[in-house]
């Protein structure tokens, strides 16, 4: 599989508009405890898909 010169362009287009639906429907309906229990469910399974770590690390400074 791979992504078209068009489709990069096209998912580069719809990235900031997809990220700010995210923030309005998930993180702003959220409380600040409720966000804290997300990230814990998330790296749960994060940990889950990727036990070694693999592909976390590359997200660290």
């Amino acid at each position: 599989m791979r992504l078209t010169d068009d489709g990069r362009r096209e998912l580069v287009r719809a990235i900031p508009g997809h990220i700010d639906l995210v923030r309005r429907i998930v993180i702003d309906s959220l409380s600040r405890e409720q966000l804290g229990q997300l990230t814990e469910i998330s790296d749960a399974i994060t940990h889950a898909l990727d036990p070694e770590g693999r592909f976390t690390a590359l997200l660290e400074p």
